[in-house]
């Protein structure tokens, strides 16, 4: 007799399985070859259905999987609803540019993205720059999990306004920490900065789903080895301005119909940098983002 159930995946290692099952069992499965045939990879994140092996077959193995609703190669998740790019002012020192493709990226998946800026305590004025910076097109929260701060205020957010969501961003900018303050049952391991490469240390492995309440869960990402456009696929640069929700409110107010803002004469976007309502970071970031999709294939 098969015994059939559904699922989540909550992390996936090597081709074997985690699947948090719908009433609580949690089994370790293998992907069936009709996915490996139909080049489908499980991702974390995945709503399943599940198969006790037939014949000599021993154990568990995937048998389906439910059509996703969003796909994020960066980090590697199904189904997440919000991603939290998580930044800090510095140790390592914040790329600009590096978070503002992710930023883009995840709002070209479809997904919600938030800013997070980490470590705040360190150096308390560049944090506020950031948040300055980026507080005009999107929610952030400034946050130390040395001193607690800015936590119990990101941990209602995450549980009302989530279901799945995903935390990103560069190599020792202290996500794993960060999610421990959150959610100490958690346990997630942390690494210390390396002095000497001032680079993070990879210490989380893979992709893990952490269930926090009802059919809710938080994901545990690897960290960045860089940061860049791959996550999603190509779409034409004119398409760009709608990834700098800071830039909408001045669609259709340009000068000259077909404005691409990046230098053209009488750009509501370029005065809007001018009198200092869009950071200028931002817009060097969209110039060099739209050269990029311009000039190559990919991004």
């Amino acid at each position: 007799m098969t015994d059939k159930l559904s699922g989540r995946i909550i992390c996936g290692v090597g081709g074997l399985y985690t699947v948090l099952c719908d009433g609580g069992k949690i089994l370790k499965c293998k992907a069936r070859g009709v996915l490996r045939i139909k080049k489908i990879t499980p991702l974390a994140g995945d709503r399943v259905t599940v198969r006790r092996g037939d014949g000599d077959e021993m154990g568990f193995f995937i048998d389906s999987i439910f059509p996703r609703k969003t796909v994020l190669d960066r980090p590697p998740v199904a189904n997440i609803d919000t991603v939290f790019t998580v930044l800090c002012p510095a140790e390592p020192e914040p790329s600009l540019l590096g978070t503002d493709k992710l930023l883009c990226a995840i709002s070209a998946a479809k997904i919600t993205p938030v800013v997070i800026i980490s470590k705040a305590d360190i150096a308390p004025e560049k944090a506020k720059a950031l948040f300055d910076i980026y507080s005009k097109g999107y929610k952030v929260f400034l946050t130390s999990s040395e001193l607690g701060e800015g936590i119990g205020e990101l941990r209602r957010f995450i549980s009302e306004n989530t279901t799945i969501c995903a935390f990103a961003g560069a190599s020792g900018v202290g996500k794993s920490t960060l999610l421990n303050a959150l959610f100490p049952d958690l346990s997630l391991k942390t690494g210390k900065i390396s002095e000497k490469s001032q680079r993070g240390k990879h210490t989380t492995r893979e992709v893990t789903l952490f269930p926090f309440g009802d059919d809710k869960f938080i994901a545990d990402t690897p960290g960045f080895s860089r940061l860049d456009l791959d996550a999603v696929e190509y779409f034409p640069p004119e398409e760009l301005f709608f990834c700098f929700p800071e830039f909408e409110k001045y669609f259709g107010k340009c000068k000259y119909k077909g404005c691409t803002h990046l230098r053209e004469e009488g750009c509501a976007v370029i005065s809007a940098v001018e009198c200092g309502e869009i950071p200028l970071s931002r817009h060097e970031s969209y110039v060099t983002m739209y050269e990029e999709l311009k000039n190559n294939p990919r991004w």
